[in-house]
This record gives structure tokens, sequence and C-alpha cells, in this order.
């Protein structure tokens, strides 16, 4: 069953019914294919079994002793879920040696479980293609021994060891917050560059440089973080500049603090033009620097939070098109004034306004946008709600009855 989707109608998130769960999980286990365990309890049944059942795929709800390892999970499972974490003696175990038993493992996830360090033994599972867990310090440089791994999602800020170059395979990268990211030695060629990297987060902004980049050229998805207040104006520009040499990248988030700049930045970057989807957060943009943006021939969504832009006035001219813009946010903002028309956004087909208290009007002409879908506001002034009413009845009279218009009833701003 579909639980969300996209602008576009493409599906986003989906679901099963919990009894056609209920019955695909007793299938996938009498077909040895996944076994699910909720509660502690349910894992005893194996413990005294003689005949214990081999399942490829291994996931559980409850934290997880070395004595169920042994006994209840057969060592030629291919996949562990511990989505509990696991169950040690106080203080967490430097060594976990009951990982080593499963060589065979190609996935491995462990959560809301903080290591105290580094689980060395994790990286003699050498077949991993998946692994995801947590600990007190920096990944540790032996990680590059998984040299099969291509999702590696960790859990806490870390500085990048620089052998993380030697992982070839890696495809996608997340850590909560990458503070440190060195670029390859000039050194090492070619060969130390992170070819099939396609999803790299949570870069900050200070690791944001042409040489990081020119070593993952074929990425895909970038999220980036930091404070922008702290940075120079020259680093900044330098950081969005960074990003022209990525030819490939379609999916850009640039989230920074709620620090106010107290200057306007530097209105002349150059960005990729393959970007399809980019959000902004607290970065503080001034509204001009949009001119960056309408020149982006593939933008298909753009999302912009917590004043993405600062200022209070939004002017486009007719030369500023966005050719391919179908989906535009803007949430929280102090914008008071929207000069734009249909000329400005030919394909667009959903706006979304969100606590927007500061506009006082939508701009009429975006009704005549033929391939409007809809239009929602959510916690902006009564004015803003006229407008767009008002939009809607002018649709109406012109027969065009396709424009649907979502307005809450409860506006911050009532004057």
């Amino acid at each position: 069953m579909v639980r969300k989707r996209r602008f576009n109608g493409e599906l986003k998130t989906c679901g099963i019914h919990d009894l056609v769960r209920d019955l695909v999980l007793r299938q996938a286990e009498k077909e040895k294919f996944l076994q699910v365990t909720r509660i502690h309890d349910v894992i005893r049944r194996f413990i005294d079994t003689a005949s214990k059942p081999y399942v490829y795929r291994y996931s559980s709800h409850s934290r997880i002793s070395r004595g169920d390892f042994y006994n209840s999970i057969s060592s030629l499972t291919r996949a562990l879920y511990l989505l509990n974490g696991l169950k040690l003696a106080p203080p967490p175990s430097k060594q976990i040696p009951f990982l080593e038993r499963f060589k065979l493992l190609r996935v491995l996830v462990i959560l809301h479980y903080t290591f105290r360090d580094f689980p060395l033994e994790i990286t003699k599972l050498v077949h991993l293609r998946y692994l995801a867990f947590d600990c007190h310090n920096d990944l540790h440089c032996s990680v590059s021994e998984l040299y099969n791994l291509q999702n590696l999602i960790f859990g806490r800020q870390s500085n990048l060891p620089v052998e993380i170059w030697k992982m070839k395979l890696l495809r996608h990268l997340e850590v909560k917050r990458i503070s440190s990211f060195r670029a390859p030695s000039s050194k090492a060629g070619s060969s130390f560059k992170l070819q099939n990297l396609e999803g790299l987060s949570d870069l900050s902004i200070s690791c944001c440089t042409k040489a990081l980049f020119s070593g993952i050229p074929n990425l895909m998805r970038l999220k980036i973080h930091g404070a922008w207040a702290e940075c120079r104006r020259d680093m900044i520009s330098q950081t969005l500049n960074s990003l022209s040499c990525l030819n490939q990248l379609e999916i850009l988030k640039i989230i920074c603090s709620r620090k106010l700049y107290p200057h306007p930045l530097p209105s002349k970057y150059a960005l990729p033009t393959s970007l399809k989807r980019l959000t902004l957060r607290c970065t503080y943009l001034p509204w001009e620097d949009m001119a960056n943006f309408v020149m982006l021939p593939n933008l298909e969504v753009l999302k912009i939070k917590d004043n993405g832009f600062d200022g209070d006035a939004w002017r486009l001219s007719d030369e500023d098109i966005f050719n391919q813009l179908k989906f535009l946010l803007i949430d929280r903002t102090n914008l008071k004034r929207w000069e734009a028309g249909s000329v400005n956004f030919p394909k667009l087909q959903r706006l979304v306004l969100k606590r927007c208290i500061y506009l006082e009007e939508i701009p009429k002409d975006i009704g005549e946008i033929y391939t409007l879908e809809s239009i929602e506001l959510h916690n902006c002034r009564a004015s803003a709600a006229k407008s767009v009413k008002e939009i809607k009845e002018e649709q109406e009279s012109m027969a065009n009855d396709c424009l649907s218009v979502c307005i809450h009833e409860k506006p911050w701003w009532d004057h």
C-alpha cells in the first residue's frame, strides 16, 4: 500500500497490512529466507531445539546476548539486523569475538548501541557489502580492509581516515558529521579515486574543496552541513564554486546552523548544471543570488527552508526563467513581497508555502501557469491566503477546475 508519494506522483514509501505482514514472515521463515524476532523469549525456542533452523537473514527487535549468537543464529547467516543493539556486560567490551563466526556475512546493522572503541572484529568480515553501526571514537583506518563494502553508515561525528580512498567499491557513505575528509595526495594519482561513490552525507563545509570532489567524480547525492557565520566570505564562495566539478550531481542539500550571517554573501558562483533537486536550509543567501539557480537547466525541485534565502523582497524579471522547475517549497522566511509571473515558472506543478508569516500575497499571475496543479499554504498570513483564494476563483471563472488549493485554517498572522 502506498504511504507517501513524491510531488510528481512517484512512489516514495509503501507498506503492507499487518495481517499480510504476519503471513509474509511465517512463509519467509518456513522457506529459510528471513527470521524476525520481536521479544527475547522468542529466541529461546531455538536454544533447546536439537536441529536449529538456518535462515539467510536474521532480524531482532530485542537486545541480543552472546549466548543467543551461539545458540540460535547459524554461522552461515548472510544478514544480521540487530535493531535494538547488543546485550553485553557493562562497560561495553572492546572485543566482540562472536561476530567473527559469521564469516559469510554480507549485511550487518547494529542500531541503538554504541561501541566504546571501534570493533576490529568487524574488519574480519570481508564479505560485508552493507555496514551500519556506531562507536565513541572515529572510524578506524582498518575499515578499509572491508574491500567489498558498498554501503557504510556511521552514526557519530568522525574524521574519515585517508585509507577510505582504498575502498574502491564504496557507493554510499553516510556519517552523522564528517568533520575531516582529506583529499587524496596528488602523488597518488588517479588510482586513489572513489569512482563508484554516488552518495555522500554529512560533509562539513570546511571539507568542500575541488581537490576532494575531483576524487569522487561520479557523486550523485551530496549533503553538506556547517556554520556559515563562522566562515569567511571567500571560503563560502570557494565552497559553492567547488561543486561545479561534480558533473553527475543530481541531489544537493546544504544544511547550516541558525546563526545569522551579518553581511550579504558573494553573488557569483557556479553550480553543477546536472542538479535536479536542491535544498537550502539556514544559508541566508540574498534573494538576488537566485540568478545562480535560474541558470540550472535541469532543476526540478527547489526547497528553501529556515531562511535559505534572506531578505524581504524576491523580484523576478521576464528573463529569470526556471525552465524545468516542477516543485517549489518555501518554508519559514522573512520574505514580504514576491514579484513573479507564469513566464518565470513555465512547468511548475506544485507550490507549497509554510510559515511564511510576513509574505503579504501570492503573485496573481502564478495562477496562469497551465501546468500548475496545486497551491498549499500552511500557517501563513491571512492576506496571502486571501490572494490564493482569489487566484482559485479567477481560474474557476475561466473554466480551469484543475487547480487544487489547500489553506491552513489557523494562520499565524491575522492582519
